[in-house]
């Protein structure tokens, strides 16, 4: 009988699953600490829910709340930026920086595997 196998470990000591926001301010904060680090989305773009809104929409929260870290928006957004506004904010903010970005990759499972974790894209 053979013992399952142990995952092979990852050559980034962190996985963060998905490029919006939350992600990309994920992704500065640990590059700020050095710690590597690999941000994947199924999507073919960051940010996927913000590039295709309708043309009314703005944010509820402030300009003052919802930006990246160390990245105010621009004067010229207003108190709530649109939605168009956001997206062309985040990609922006991502091209400015050189993240550890993988688009267009699905997270099909994620399980505990001893002290790693096994991820299945």
């Amino acid at each position: 009988m053979t013992q399952p196998q142990q995952p092979q470990r990852a050559a980034e000591d962190v996985l963060v699953i998905g490029a919006g926001p939350a992600g990309i301010a994920t992704a500065y904060a640990l590059e700020q600490a050095r710690i590597t680090y690999k941000v994947v989305d199924r999507a073919n773009v960051i940010g996927s829910t913000w590039c295709s809104l309708y043309p009314s929409l703005t944010l509820n929260t402030s300009r003052y709340y919802s930006h990246m870290p160390e990245a105010p928006f621009p004067k010229d957004y207003g108190v709530f930026p649109t939605g168009a506004q956001y997206y062309s904010y985040l990609d922006d903010f991502v091209k400015s920086h050189d993240f550890n970005i993988e688009l267009g990759v699905t997270v099909h499972s994620v399980t505990p595997a001893g002290d790693l974790w096994r991820v299945e894209t």
